[in-house]
């Protein structure tokens, strides 16, 4: 994606479509309810990937790694167990996540970037990009 000054490292953020006035969001970018993702627990089974295969015999490692490639084309997240992660390491981390979450707006938005580059930055749900490939179509509402 070219960005701003020729540079594919940093991208343009355009106004929303709540930001240009449009009452809604334009079809071309809305997702039919039958395709929408579901917080029903029956529908919305996560992939489990157990990482102690790692640690085995080459056929073993392979298998996981066939794994996380197939939660990742299929559903685009997974559930990880056996990663060796301490509880306390694991508690630390979403305490920190919990803690920036709270932080007022103007301190978070000190994180906002648009390079790419940048080891930590904030994307906001805002500026979520979309990306249709039946239309080749990019927004970001």
């Amino acid at each position: 994606m070219e960005g701003v000054g020729g540079s594919s490292s940093n991208y343009s953020i355009g106004q929303s479509a709540q930001e240009r006035g449009l009452p809604l969001v334009p079809e071309c970018y809305t997702i039919p309810p039958s395709h929408r993702a579901s917080l029903n627990p029956d529908v919305a089974d996560v992939p489990v990937v157990d990482l102690a295969g790692l640690r085995q015999d080459p056929a073993q490692r392979s298998v996981v790694i066939d794994n996380v490639g197939n939660a990742c084309r299929r559903f685009g997240l997974f559930q990880i167990t056996n990663h060796g992660i301490s509880q306390p390491v694991l508690d630390g981390a979403l305490s920190s996540a919990f803690d920036f979450f709270n932080l007022p707006a103007e301190e978070k938005l000190k994180f906002m970037s648009n390079n790419v580059y940048n080891p930590v930055s904030l994307i906001v749900a805002q500026s979520k990009m979309l990306f249709d490939p039946q239309s080749r179509q990019v927004g970001r509402d």
